[in-house]
């Protein structure tokens, strides 16, 4: 795993170069990524699994990159953003897999939680992640969420945004596909006081128990829509 005592070894700029592989154990796990630029990638595909015991990574004041790197079975039960809690930095994430990661039932984030942040996702997926609010990604607080290429798939929250929570922030929203997804309100997404744009993108058996099987619309906002397909969501 990326140790804590590693970074710290480094001034401005971490680079991680993983090998194909499952990497885990305790005391391992919460790396604080803060104040030093960072990339962390694998030639093949690595695993970071947290067996349900810690978070991966805390993200706060840098700029950074996740490349060909999954993560699965982290988070902590009193706080938000299972895999990745991430404050006032950009962060770029490519070709990742975010799988059975959970927050606080009644917080958010399953797999991301993002305040005062710039998100760009692409050719990645997102599975089984759980949390109050928006099952694999909460967004919050003037941030703002570039997606392309990248599918959510059977995110749960117990609240509202089945797969993506949105408050306070823009998004786009590219060649994306939103699938059997489930919350109480908004299917798929969630969005309040928030500017978003989706194109190209398919929402498939999305499922709310009370509105918005694939999208919730809850407070202002603007919302473009151009050549989506929606099919069997309630």
């Amino acid at each position: 795993m990326v140790s804590a005592s590693k970074i710290k070894s480094f001034d401005k700029h971490v680079i991680f170069t993983l090998k194909e592989g499952t990497y885990s154990g305790k005391g391992e796990m919460d790396v604080s990524l803060i104040n030093r630029n960072f990339t962390i990638t694998s030639e093949e595909v690595a695993l970071i699994d947290c067996f349900d015991e810690d978070r991966a990574f805390i993200i706060a004041n840098t700029s950074g990159i996740f490349e060909n790197i999954n993560i699965k079975d982290c988070g902590l039960k009193n706080e938000q953003g299972g895999a990745l809690h991430i404050t006032n930095s950009s962060l770029s994430i490519s070709n990742c897999m975010f799988e059975n990661n959970s927050a606080n039932m009644t917080l958010g984030g399953g797999a991301i939680y993002a305040s005062q942040s710039m998100l760009n996702i692409t050719d990645s997926i997102f599975l089984k992640n759980v949390a109050g609010l928006g099952g694999a990604i909460m967004l919050t607080d003037l941030s703002s969420l570039y997606v392309k290429n990248t599918t959510f798939d059977q995110n749960n929250a117990i609240l509202n945004g089945g797969a993506i929570y949105m408050k306070n922030i823009t998004a786009t929203i590219l060649d994306s596909n939103f699938t059997m997804n489930n919350p109480v309100y908004g299917g798929a997404i969630l969005t309040s006081n928030t500017s978003l744009s989706i194109t190209s993108s398919n929402f498939h058996k999305n499922k709310a128990t009370e509105n918005g099987g694939a999208i919730n619309v809850n407070i202002n906002g603007n919302i473009i829509i151009n050549d989506v397909i929606y099919n069997g969501n309630t």
